[in-house]
């Protein structure tokens, strides 16, 4: 019987992307659309230009018999406010819907909430729990309008490879397990989806060679690179809109009151060992130039996202390749984002995952008055494998167990260019969660930010415990037995 699923990506006021995949189909699928409002219909539906750009990729999906279909669903005349689209895919019998809103110009008065998540294990199957919390109602947030996931959404190092060199076909297998027919790819088809990766959508600590795994290193490198660079752009990439570059992935999501910068800092960083000067890239030229500009030009409060958290002490050395090298490693650019950030005429909002617990944080400027940069930091969705439950399972047949990271962080960090004082309202180790965020409009005043950390393993809309966050003081007064706020902050203008 053949296999379908319907993934929506990125959402405007008059656009809405998708993709769908099926394998084991004899017909294409037929796909109709319409909107409550506005005109609905296609651009042009085919096979993305990866494809055709990619024999090998394209021939991983003709032996693996799957067709890969973008959609492109475009509202003529679309209402600012946004409107509700269907789209309906058939193939062989079976049905898939999506039932979506667009997006709106403007913040409704009550406001606009996403989601945030990463770090996704598929070995813990927690896709039907996930699902039945990202479609409850949350107190202090509205329904949710988009899902924003920021790395670690494909788990490709974890389990391994076999030790056969196929590069496009296991690279392709892997993505077919999260994306066609499972309970995740059920759950981020609840909402509009916007994507930014991590090093786990390729390998850990990527670009970095990996002791545990011989096809990041050596002859094996090149192609296992070239398929995880092509799949991730196939099913996630170009889901995306407005990129701010031909050739990364980097893309802004824009509101009339607020805007996003999603920064791509995985795909084109530079590898530790590549430059005798020390100086190593954490992104491309163009992507920061693009950064740099957006937060200068700025008319409006700014949330930069980012796959990786900027507040971390770097690493300096990965332990048997293990570890991960994050932002403050590449100092050059570290400084540089920093110094970008104190020069914007408004409050910042960063939002990050990656390192397997939460955390909500003020960062204040000592050195340049009236300069504030908050910092939510979710993850994981889905946590990993405690190590020593992986060798129990390939060892002894018993049943993996999920880790627990400890909520931290430092409270001084090398190479940020400015003198900060960190504080923590709340954080959390819970293994499976995700935020949600709303954002408010004061007009003039600005945005407000509400926040909290949702535990769904607890039940569909149970707030995470909050939990000490060590190795920094206490933002506010306020004791917080669970992870829920909904008036964190103002975003101001400066």
């Amino acid at each position: 019987m053949a296999k379908l699923s319907v993934i929506p990506g990125a959402a405007s006021v008059e656009r809405l992307n998708a993709l769908v995949i099926a394998q084991d189909a004899q017909t294409e699928p037929v796909v109709r659309v319409h909107s409550e409002r506005g005109a609905a219909r296609f651009a042009t539906p085919s096979a993305p230009a990866v494809v055709s750009r990619s024999p090998r990729l394209a021939q991983a999906l003709r032996e693996a018999r799957v067709i890969v279909r973008r959609l492109e669903v475009i509202i003529d005349n679309a209402p600012p406010e946004g409107t509700r689209v269907r789209v309906e895919v058939n193939l062989a019998g079976q049905t898939q819907i999506l039932d979506l809103n667009t997006l709106p110009r403007s913040l409704p008065p009550d406001g606009i909430s996403f989601v945030v998540a990463s770090c996704f294990d598929a070995e813990f199957k927690m896709g039907e729990k996930l699902r039945a919390a990202l479609r409850s109602e949350l107190s202090g947030h509205p329904t949710a309008s988009f899902q924003l996931w920021v790395g670690d959404n494909v788990y490709l190092d974890v389990p391994g490879f076999s030790s056969d060199d196929q590069p496009y076909r296991q690279t392709l297998a892997r993505y077919l397990d999260y994306f066609l027919g499972s309970s995740y790819a059920s759950a981020r088809g609840l909402h509009p989806n916007f994507t930014t990766y991590d090093d786990h959508d390729l390998w850990n600590d990527y670009p970095e060679e990996q002791f545990q795994l011989p096809r990041s290193r050596g002859a094996l490198r090149r192609d296992y690179v070239s398929a995880g660079l092509e799949c991730l752009e196939l099913f996630q990439s170009n889901l995306n809109m407005n990129r701010v570059s031909t050739k990364g992935s980097s893309f802004r999501i824009d509101f009339k009151e607020v805007s996003f910068f999603v920064a791509g800092t995985r795909t084109q960083r530079g590898r530790a060992d590549s430059a005798a000067s020390g100086f190593v890239p954490l992104m491309s030229d163009p992507e920061l130039a693009a950064l740099a500009a957006w937060c200068q030009n700025l008319q409006q409060p700014g949330i930069l996202v980012l796959g990786q958290p900027l507040w971390m002490a770097p690493i300096d050395n990965a332990f048997l390749g293990i570890a991960d090298h994050n932002p403050p490693f590449f100092r050059a650019h570290y400084e540089r984002i920093w110094t970008i950030l104190r020069q914007s005429s408004f409050d910042m909002l960063i939002v990050s995952g990656d390192i397997h617990y939460s955390r909500l944080m003020r960062l204040s400027m000592q050195n340049a008055a009236n300069r504030n940069v908050f910092e939510l930091v979710t993850s994981p969705a889905s946590e990993i494998p405690t190590f020593l439950s992986t060798v129990g399972s390939f060892t002894l047949g018993t049943a993996p167990k999920q880790d627990h990271t400890t909520p931290e962080a430092p409270s001084v960090v090398a190479g940020s260019a400015q003198k900060l004082k960190a504080e923590c309202l709340f954080g959390t180790g819970s293994s499976n969660s995700f935020a949600r965020v709303t954002l408010r409009p004061l007009g003039s005043a600005g945005v407000k930010v509400g926040a909290s950390f949702v535990d769904y393993a607890r039940g569909p809309a149970a707030f995470a415990r909050a939990e000490a966050v060590k190795g920094v003081p206490k933002w506010g007064t306020k004791n917080y037995s669970e992870c829920h706020e909904p008036s964190v902050c103002v975003l101001r203008m400066r």
